[in-house]
């Protein structure tokens, strides 16, 4: 695709239009935007405009779209539009200034809160909130005294949200009592103030919404998200045990684990006040959300922070059918010395998943409370060295070799070591797949010397799963691991894990080789980059998708533009 920038013609801008006007497939559509994107002059933005008048409202939605890609270029018109006579201009103008970057787009929304039509004030207060334009906190407050309308209190309280306005809590109550509103009214008032409370309130909002929660009709997700984000902000010594109490039982009754948007949230909360009931939900929990990205390994660093977890929890997950949540709770028995689980992981030291028995046999090898001499004998039996030899012929898996391998560590590290280490270039790819994902529990010095050495496997799958053991140890010694390994790489793929990867260190380390990455001839590494970056707030990350927003490749710069999206959406409260 030719991505220079094109000059302006009035002639051939006309035909463009109106070929954009007639056409009827989709994919012709979506390439005479492309073409006319490119054409960045303010004139093309002054003839694109002209679509908000259309009373299609697909082509006003295309409109919409095309100035956004003019970016500043589009600024003039835009402004000229929020003088129109027609409300509805003016309110498409403001649509596409909230997603133009820049203090000239909130500068030109300022202009807009004084507009005599609410509908527009409200867009107004989107662009500056889209934009965290704390410059305008004043102004807000000037419109929260003087405004009547319901419907911009309640945006102005999202507006002071996204601005994150602390401390206001007070005047904004008195203007919603004082209101002159019908009990609707307020109840839609009180649930937004509600959920916003969570982020400008303080900790003692926590017993306002829960006296709120009484006197009117509060959305079960208003609450949740409100208190969650509190109780996560908040000292958590500073609850009474009552206070405690009363927020357990607000959460047995009103949490839903199925309310994708405050899962964690509301977790993180309940974690914090060390309430567990949520532990019953667990194995539904992980069916639907495992599919989600560092899902399971985000929800056990969250378990793990619980002081206490019942025992019978334990054992249930132990006996789950998801294999994610059996290893889960036997990292957690392992690392946080839980007792009283003996039969359970007894029996896992048999199970067919290497993961799974090598956890539990690593549990009985080394926890007191857990050690059954006899039990370990027989799992013992035949894996010293000398028995390693005969178990390679007659090994029925290899996940028995793998197993037995294990079992050898426990026993003699240094016999085990000495066994990999003389017989690796004769391994299977299938068993080396395993030793990579079984030998995390090493200690650091042998763990990466494991790992300096798998990443030049000649198997591109051991090499991808040295990738992702390395991403699952969030250090310097694997970071550098990781970006020397991505310089050496020579399979595609395995460049794009590394770089989904790099997004997990918090380390200014990572920006050379991710924006190597992202100035890659590969356009699925800079797709990869781009999702990488998705969940990362920095402005380095910001400036990276800023960049590829002008990709030539359609796919990379709509992924990049959906990136910058999302990331702006992780901050929005509703």
């Amino acid at each position: 695709m030719d991505s220079e920038k094109q000059l302006f013609d009035g002639q051939e801008m006309k035909a463009l239009i109106n070929d954009l006007l007639t056409a009827t497939e989709r994919y012709h559509q979506e390439k005479l935007v492309q073409k006319i994107g490119r054409i960045k002059d303010e004139r093309t933005a002054e003839s694109v405009a002209q679509l908000f008048y259309s009373d299609d409202v697909f082509i006003r939605n295309i409109a919409i779209e095309l100035l956004i890609l003019l970016d500043e270029k589009a600024l003039p018109v835009l402004e000229e539009k929020l003088s129109d006579k027609d409300r509805n201009i003016r309110k498409y103008a403001l649509d596409a200034l909230k997603h133009i970057k820049g203090k000239k787009s909130c500068e030109i929304a300022l202009g807009a809160l004084d507009d005599r039509d609410e509908n527009v004030v409200e867009a107004a207060l989107e662009v500056i909130a889209e934009h965290k334009f704390i410059e305008a906190k004043d102004r807000l407050w000037e419109i929260l005294e003087k405004t009547k309308s319901v419907w911009i209190i309640n945006t102005l309280l999202n507006t002071l949200a996204c601005l994150d306005v602390k401390n206001c809590p007070g005047v904004i109550e008195k203007k919603i009592v004082t209101l002159d509103a019908t009990q609707i009214e307020k109840n839609i008032l009180i649930n937004t103030y509600v959920r916003t409370l969570g982020i400008i309130g303080s900790s003692g909002s926590i017993d306002v919404m829960i006296n709120y929660s009484n006197d009117f009709i509060i959305d079960d997700s208003n609450l949740i998200f409100g208190l969650s984000n509190q109780i996560v902000n908040s000292d958590a010594v500073t609850f009474s045990q009552e206070t405690i109490e009363k927020l357990e039982k607000i959460y047995k009754e009103h949490w839903d684990y199925r309310d994708s948007s405050q899962i964690f949230i509301s977790m993180s909360a309940m974690v914090k006040l060390n309430i567990v009931f949520f532990l019953c939900d667990i194995e539904e929990i992980v069916r639907l959300y495992k599919g989600k990205e560092y899902f399971i390994e985000s929800l056990y660093d969250l378990i793990q922070k619980l002081n206490e977890i019942p025992t019978s929890s334990i054992n249930k997950m132990l006996r789950s059918q998801e294999a994610v949540l059996v290893e889960m709770f036997l990292k957690l028995i392992y690392v946080k010395r839980i007792d009283g689980c003996n039969l359970s992981i007894e029996e896992l030291c048999n199970s067919d998943n290497p993961d799974i028995s090598g956890l539990a046999i690593r549990i009985i090898s080394d926890i007191d409370s857990y050690k059954n001499t006899v039990l370990l004998e027989r799992l013992s039996n035949n894996h010293d060295e000398a028995g390693m030899k005969l178990l390679e012929t007659t090994a029925a898996t290899e996940s028995h070799l793998i197993e037995a391998l294990e079992v050898l560590f426990k026993k003699d590290p240094a016999a085990g070591w000495h066994y990999i280490n003389s017989r690796i270039d004769s391994m299977s790819e299938g068993v080396r797949v395993g030793l990579v994902d079984s030998i995390s529990w090493a200690d650091d010095d042998a763990f990466y010397n494991f790992m300096t050495t798998m990443i030049n496997d000649p198997s591109q799958l051991v090499r991808k799963k040295t990738i992702k053991a390395l991403g699952s140890k969030i250090t310097g010694r694997s970071l550098a691991i990781l970006k020397k390994m991505y310089n050496d790489e020579s399979d595609s793929i395995n460049r794009r894990e590394i770089v989904s990867n790099l997004c997990k260190f918090n380390s200014d380390y990572i920006w050379d080789t991710i924006n190597e990455a992202a100035s890659s001839s590969d356009i699925l590494t800079r797709l990869a980059a781009i999702k990488a970056l998705s969940s990362n707030s920095s402005s380095k990350a910001v400036s990276v998708l800023d960049r590829l927003l002008s990709d030539s490749v359609e796919e990379v710069a709509e992924a990049a533009k959906a990136a910058l999206g999302k990331e702006r959406c992780l901050r929005d409260i509703i």
